[in-house]
Parts: structure tokens; C-alpha cells; sequence
């Protein structure tokens, strides 16, 4: 591939570029930057940049928006989080220089909901080594909310955050481990609170040389996938799948309790409503149109028709117990009933079936003795 084959190409960055990003909200804005301190927003439509702002001697590890793209979140290399206005081109808020808590290879994800501003995840490395987690209020960045140790390694962690389940897969450079957290997100005092729900391990032995999450769009709802990576390697990239185990009666059903509406490839905005934002300090940016991923012929869990009552084992040797005990019971009485009237009409018939039976009964006794001795 060569510079031709480009259907737009910038030069505005005087040195190399660090990091580029899509606008969650408007799919045509492109965001970078570089070497050169300088974070430039790019319109690939008309291609013309649209603002710029300069961090002045710093350097970006890598950026994330958040949720309606208003503002974004930079992890700085002098280790220190910055939150970015682009409307006024300036950083509006910003951890202390002089923090002892974030430490190298500084990287983040912004987490939020629809409703909830959500928290900055980021992870770094300590001068021992350790690993961490911190979890920050972007309207408040003096102290981290919560901290979790990850583990002792050299490699830089990267954090990527699915929206729709609310899991954020960390994995690190040069590992073959790729954990996963959970994030709460509290109505009431809009807290987040994050917990380790489990980890994978690669069957492969190659390190990650790096990694990246696939959109919603691209899972197999048929086999309830709820995420898909994409590992790379020295020399190959492999698709790591997450699947949520289901029976497989219910796998006819789309899981609409695991895959809820996702952001639509389609969007409503486009350059023209971006320029509008930047212009205009009352003018809101749309929300995102959402879509479902249900294929056109499955049925909703939700939908299910109810099972048919299942009746245990036990409840039908039950049943079949007491059925035969009231047949016996019922030829018992019956017999009794034709005995009495038989000894009612002929007595001594009665007295001679009853003779008869016994010596009957001592037949068998001996033929079963002499089978013994045989």
C-alpha cells in the first residue's frame, strides 16, 4: 500500500502520530495526535482539520471519549490524566503533577453509561513493578475512587471497555493472560465500583504484541458471543471469543437479556453538526441511534412460550403405587364378596374351597423342599 491508494491523506502533524481515534458520536471525524504535543481533529469527508489544541511539551499514550464525545480523556506520558474540551481547545481538568499514584506506561479507558458520566479506568505501572488499577471521578481528580492491584510484570497494560455489558478486558503487553473486570454503576450516589469477574488464558504461548476489541456488531448472537479480540503476534493475529454459556434449547432464542441495543453504524451527525458544537456553546450534540443485533428469524428470549410442567419421577412411581394398591384392594374385596356369598348359599362349598386351598399350598411347600434335595 502507497499513498495513492488513500482516499484522504493529512499532513498537518509536524511529527510522528502516537494515537487515532474515531468520534464515538459523528463515524466521519477523526481525532489524533503526535509527537509533536498537538491533538487535531480531522473531517475525512470534506478533509479539512477542524480544531486543534496543543498540550505544549507533552506527550499522549492514548485517548478515550466519552459517552456523547464532549469531552475526551488523555493519558499523558508525564503520567498524569487530563480531561479536554474541544470546544475551547484547552484541558478543563487534570490530575497533579506531583500525585504518587499513577505511575509509568499510563493508559485509559473513559467507562459510561447512557445515564451516567461513568469513572476514567486507568492502569500503570509502580517503581516495584506492581500493576494497578485506579478508578477516577472525571469531575474530580484529586484522588482516585478505587485502586486494585493487578499483579508484578514489566509490560503496560491496555484497557478496552465494552459499553453494553459493562466489562473492561485489560490485557498487557508481552503477556498471555487477559483479565476482565466488572463495572457497577450506583443510581443513587453515582458511584462505580469495579470487581474482577475472571480471566482468560491463551492456548497459545506467544505473547501479546497487541490487542484490540471488536464492535458489537461483529458478534455471533446465535452462539451468544458477547465479545471477540483480536490478538496479535509476531507473525499472526488470532480471534479470542467470550461466549455466554446457555443450554442448547435456548440458543434457538436471541438472548435480548445479554445483547441489549447497540450504537448503530448509522449516524445522524456528520461535519456540519460537529462545526456546530464547536460554534455554539447551547448547541447539544445528538444522541447516538441504537440498533438491534436480533436476526430477523429468531424469537426474543423474553418471548419464550412457557415449558410445559415437568413431572418428577418420583411423583409418577408415586402415582403408579397407590393405582395398583387400589386395584388389589378392590379384587381383595370382590373375592371376599363372592366367598360370602358362596358360603351364604353352600356352606360346606366354602369350607371344601378352603381345604383345598391349604393342601394346596402344602403341595408347593414339598415340591419346593424337594428341589433342595435335588
Amino acid at each position: 500500500w502507497t499513498e495513492s491508494h488513500a482516499t484522504k491523506t493529512f499532513h498537518s502533524h509536524s511529527q510522528s502520530i502516537r494515537t487515532c481515534n474515531f468520534h464515538p458520536l459523528i463515524p466521519g471525524l477523526l481525532v489524533t495526535s503526535a509527537m509533536d504535543s498537538t491533538v487535531r481533529f480531522f473531517d475525512i469527508e470534506s478533509g479539512e482539520e477542524t480544531n486543534k489544541f496543543d498540550l505544549e511539551a507533552v506527550h499522549i499514550n492514548n485517548i478515550s471519549f466519552s459517552y456523547d464525545g464532549g469531552l475526551l480523556s488523555l493519558a499523558c506520558k508525564d503520567r498524569v490524566i487530563r480531561i479536554a474540551d474541544p470546544r475551547s481547545n484547552s484541558v478543563v481538568n487534570s490530575t497533579s503533577l506531583t500525585n504518587n499514584v499513577i505511575g509509568r506506561n499510563l493508559n485509559l479507558a473513559w467507562c459510561s453509561t447512557r445515564t451516567s458520566h461513568g469513572t476514567i479506568l486507568s492502569t500503570s505501572s509502580g517503581s516495584s513493578g506492581l500493576r494497578q488499577i485506579h478508578l477516577w471521578d472525571p469531575r474530580n481528580l484529586s484522588d482516585p475512587t478505587q485502586t486494585i492491584p493487578v499483579d508484578n510484570a514489566s509490560g503496560q497494560l491496555y484497557p478496552m471497555y465494552d459499553e453494553d455489558t459493562g466489562l473492561c478486558f485489560i490485557a498487557g503487553k508481552g503477556d498471555t493472560i487477559i483479565r476482565y473486570y466488572e463495572l457497577s454503576f450506583s443510581s443513587s450516589d453515582s458511584a462505580v465500583y469495579c470487581a474482577k469477574s475472571n480471566e482468560y488464558l491463551s492456548g497459545s504461548k506467544e505473547p501479546i504484541s497487541g490487542i484490540c476489541l471488536m464492535p458489537k456488531r461483529s458478534m455471533d448472537v446465535r452462539n451468544v458471543e458477547v465479545a471477540r479480540l483480536l490478538k496479535l503476534t509476531t507473525n499472526s493475529v488470532i480471534p479470542i471469543s467470550f461466549k455466554q454459556p446457555r443450554a442448547e434449547t435456548l440458543k434457538q432464542y436471541f438472548q435480548d437479556d445479554v445483547f441489549v441495543p447497540t450504537r448503530s453504524k448509522s449516524s445522524p451527525s456528520n461535519g456540519s453538526v460537529w462545526q456546530s458544537y464547536l460554534s455554539d456553546p447551547d448547541y447539544v450534540l445528538p444522541e447516538a441511534i441504537y440498533e438491534s443485533l436480533k436476526p430477523d428469524d429468531m424469537t426474543n428470549l423474553s418471548e419464550k412460550p412457557p415449558d410445559k410442567p415437568v413431572v418428577q419421577k418420583v411423583a409418577v412411581f408415586r402415582e403408579d403405587l397407590n393405582k395398583r394398591a387400589e386395584e388389589n384392594q378392590k379384587r381383595e374385596e370382590t373375592f371376599n364378596r363372592l366367598q360370602d356369598m358362596a358360603s351364604r348359599y353352600n356352606p360346606s362349598a366354602s369350607h371344601k374351597v378352603k381345604i383345598k386351598a391349604e393342601a394346596k399350598l402344602v403341595e408347593d411347600s414339598e415340591d419346593s423342599d424337594n428341589d433342595w434335595d435335588n
